[in-house]
């Protein structure tokens, strides 16, 4: 995290005095019993309690109860340290225990006379190897600081610190460039002189701070748009201390998103031109052709007529339905297969043709626009699956289609799930990998959306879709990346169609 310069200087200041300060008092009283260590005990004070206990203890060395009690309660306080840091921080811990304990014990002992010779120096040799060890061996001044602060310089979130006392007391350089047009440094300013002119943005922060407990809000503020998350923050005793703000800046995705909705609208439009404007002339273009057909002597050509109606027609079905299904699917729910597939088959003229299914699953799904992918999946079978040496359409050719319907079990090598289409027709054409393009198709009477809409449809849940070959020489169509709650046992066969009961299977 950034820190302000300030206060850096101001913390390096501190340490230099007290520093210069205990030099001259172990100086002054070199030659007393126990100077070193007692030193050492004022460092301590001075860190944990302040300049102030400090001046009232140099004046007397003989006064050492409280100093050692401090020394105690330091020690107890690294030992707290050390059982409750994480085992990649354990090691680090204990040597910089172990550095701080051995030049005072070294120091006592010399004091009580345990050896003939004093064995300080040899303390500080044995501290300075252990320091050593926690720097290179555990990376002491690596992995916390130099990680965390690289990590929080460069995210591109603005993220704030600020203490019980609403003062901000930290903010990375992303955090400080969102309040740049604030004068003078904003470490240490409280949040209500930070946002004098902009009381919008200090009541949000009072509001989002008024309990202890996190939260996230889009808004609106000077002109941009941002995501807002606030988490708490506590120390080791589960107490209260301040407050974590991300800041994200959703501007360029709050503009993308309204254009995205500015084109819906579009296509909804024209979604109602094409169902008005368009049906509507070709309708009166029917009635007239069934009035020519009424005359004495109708003309021949009227059956193409009829026909290229027809084609209009389905034209116009498939152009709504690529308009209106392109869209995500925004409120799934979990849908049968086999139901949706059954529902499917009876909205399809399959003629003959048998549909099986051999096992179900429930997905998060519209289970209308499956139902609709299902009906262009079956179409295709189909009109585009008769068998070599038959003409697409064939009645009679139908009666020999097969389409079968089933769950994608997880494997070994591919972990997603899914349900697969299949047929034992003809199969794919040779330039197979052109199916899903707009307008492709191989019928001179078809439009070449069909498989087109089941991709859209597909892509809308966030599914992948595959064309290959069956395991009976036809076309196969798998549908992966599928969310599924759970699993249901296959249902009943679906009245008007012939499903074969023996392919419905566990």
């Amino acid at each position: 995290m950034a820190i302000d310069h300030g206060v850096i200087l101001s913390l390096y200041l501190l340490a230099t005095v007290v520093s210069l300060a205990l030099s001259i008092v172990v100086w002054r009283h070199r030659e007393k019993p126990g100077a070193i260590p007692l030193a050492i005990c004022l460092c301590a004070t001075a860190l944990y309690s302040g300049p102030l206990v400090v001046a009232s203890a140099v004046d007397d060395f003989a006064v050492s109860q409280q100093m050692v009690r401090l020394l105690y309660v330091g020690v107890v306080i690294s030992v707290m340290i050390l059982l409750r840091s994480r085992s990649l921080y354990r090691g680090q811990a204990a040597a910089v225990l172990g550095a701080t304990l051995i030049p005072l014990i070294t120091s006592v002992a010399d004091v009580i006379g345990l050896f003939d010779f004093d064995p300080t120096p040899i303390g500080f040799l044995l501290a300075g190897i252990l320091f050593t060890v926690a720097i290179l061996r555990y990376q002491l001044i690596d992995i916390l600081p130099i990680a965390r602060d690289r990590v929080l310089d460069t995210v591109s979130d603005g993220v704030f610190v600020v203490d019980t006392r609403d003062r901000l007391i930290d903010a990375n350089p992303a955090g400080r460039a969102l309040i740049e047009d604030i004068e003078g440094s904003p470490i240490g300013t409280d949040v209500d002189s930070l946002f004098d002119g902009l009381p919008e943005l200090r009541d949000e922060y009072h509001d989002l701070t008024a309990r202890q407990v996190g939260a996230e809000r889009e808004r609106t503020l000077l002109g941009g748009h941002y995501h807002v998350r606030t988490t708490p923050i506590e120390d080791d005793r589960d107490r209260h201390v301040g407050w974590l703000f991300i800041v994200r800046d959703i501007t360029e995705r709050k503009r993308r998103e309204t254009q995205l909705q500015r084109q819906n609208e579009c296509l909804e439009r024209f979604a109602d031109v094409v169902s008005h404007d368009l049906r509507n002339p070709l309708n009166v273009a029917d009635g007239y052709v069934e009035l020519a057909r009424e005359a004495d002597d109708p003309e021949p050509s009227l059956d193409e007529v009829e026909r290229s109606h027809d084609r209009m027609a389905s034209i116009i079905e498939d152009v709504l339905a690529l308009a209106r299904d392109g869209g995500d699917v925004t409120d799934p729910a979990p849908t049968s297969l086999a139901a949706v597939a059954e529902a499917a088959w009876e909205n399809v003229d399959t003629g003959e043709a048998t549909l099986a299914i051999v096992s179900d699953a429930t997905v998060l799904a519209d289970a209308d626009r499956v139902t609709r992918l299902l009906e262009n999946l079956f179409r295709n079978s189909i009109e585009h699956g008769t068998p070599d040496g038959t003409e697409a359409g064939d009645e009679s050719a139908r009666s020999a289609i097969e389409v079968e319907v089933g769950r994608i079990e997880a494997s070994a090598g591919d972990r997603s799930t899914g349900f697969y289409v299949a047929d034992d027709g003809r199969g794919l054409p040779a330039d197979s990998d052109r199916v899903f393009e707009d307008g492709y198709t191989t019928d001179p009477d078809g439009t070449g959306f069909g498989l087109t809409i089941a991709e859209g449809i597909a892509t809308a849940h966030g599914w992948t879709v595959t064309a290959g070959e069956s395991e009976r020489g036809g076309a196969r169509f798998e549908f992966r990346g599928i969310d599924s709650p759970s699993a249901s046992s296959p249902t009943d066969p679906v009245s008007g169609a012939d499903i074969e009961p023996d392919s419905l299977l566990d």
